[in-house]
């Protein structure tokens, strides 16, 4: 049997990348390279040392579609993150992943923005409307003496100024 710490080859099925890793208690991003297989995700410095060997079942995906980064997570992993840009390499993890999410961007920006101002176009219309109704309901629940009494504390403050 071989040295346990020597670098195994990668798998002929395997697809190799560059990417970023943060190692989650640190600000530095460190340039590594990144070899996924259908089993795992190895993770290697430019020395070619390996630093992180993940496998698929704890994979999780973030995918930001605009600007075409994929955040890369393990469950076993604590708060260390892996970036990356390959679009080939995002897509296989992505395919192979058992958690991914997709945040939303890219093509669908313009719909979500026109979405949003549609809805906020809404609340500002229904209290447009909705307003004096309302007012005119609490007034009515005002006795008539409570409105005398503020009305000539006003005419005082009025003839105050």
């Amino acid at each position: 049997m071989g040295d346990p710490l020597a670098p195994r080859a990668p798998a002929p099925d395997a697809l190799a990348a560059d990417g970023l890793f943060l190692d989650g208690w640190s600000l530095a991003e460190l340039p590594v390279r990144v070899v996924l297989s259908e089993r795992e995700l190895r993770i290697y410095d430019p020395s070619g040392a390996e630093l992180r060997s993940w496998p698929l079942s704890g994979l999780h995906v973030d995918a930001m579609q605009e600007g075409h980064a994929y955040h890369l997570t393990h469950t076993s992993a604590g708060d260390e993150q892996l970036l990356l840009r390959d679009p080939a390499l995002a897509a296989r993890a992505l395919a192979l992943a058992p958690h991914v999410s997709v945040l939303p961007g890219g093509r669908h920006k313009l719909a979500y923005g026109l979405a949003g101002l549609a809805a906020l176009a809404t609340v500002l219309v229904g209290l447009y409307f909705s307003v004096p109704k309302l007012a005119l309901l609490v007034a009515r629940r005002i006795p008539l003496e409570q409105e005398r009494a503020l009305g000539g504390e006003l005419e005082f403050l009025l003839a105050f100024d």
